[in-house]
């Protein structure tokens, strides 16, 4: 058992270890049934954890937003051929 791995297990969880701690951390998480047990659990942990905090955000905000969106000059995303938007899912920031 290598300790120093097992004790990433929460900073993986919340999505704070440098990138190549993560790549060092998932490639271990796939052999490893503990680590993988005690992520799930720290994850489902912080979610119930963030559901008792969150507040709706303020009314006023919607509109503040879709009137931002509107006066946007970004030009709408690319099409695809066969009818899908550009930009995927997340990846090369």
């Amino acid at each position: 058992m290598n300790d120093e791995l097992h004790a990433l297990s929460g900073a993986y969880a919340v999505h704070a270890l440098p990138y190549a701690e993560w790549v060092r951390f998932d490639r271990h998480l796939r052999a490893c049934a503990g680590c993988a047990t005690e992520v799930r659990r720290l994850r489902e942990t912080a979610a119930r954890l963030a559901e008792a905090v969150a507040q709706p955000p303020p009314a006023r905000l919607r509109p503040r937003l879709l009137d931002a969106a509107r006066r946007s000059t970004h030009p709408p995303p690319a099409r695809r051929p066969g009818g899908g938007h550009g930009g995927g899912h997340g990846g090369g920031d």
